[in-house]
């Protein structure tokens, strides 16, 4: 089951590094994936913001959180611990 997880946080860190409007800010050596997005058009200012507005609309939608600050940005943190999250999640 662990193993499962972490094969997820992999796989999703492959999609996020494989997308040009997200960026991972930390490796994942473990189930925790750290990114934000950062799609073109988007000013350095502006990125906080969205990203807030990104995590709110996460939560909002009840099934994850996944918002936090990482070297003094927003970003996205999905922590991959339930033993029923698969790769198609």
């Amino acid at each position: 089951m662990v193993e499962r997880q972490l094969d997820v946080a992999q796989r999703l860190a492959g999609l996020i590094d494989a997308a040009p409007e997200l960026e991972r800010l930390t490796e994942v050596p473990l189930n925790i994936v750290c990114f934000r997005a950062q799609p073109d058009g988007v000013p350095p200012d502006e990125l906080n913001d969205l990203n807030r507005r990104l995590g709110a609309a996460v939560l909002a939608d009840g099934r994850v959180y996944a918002g936090t600050v990482y070297g003094g940005v927003v970003a996205l943190r999905p922590a991959i611990v339930n033993w029923r999250t698969t790769e198609a999640h």
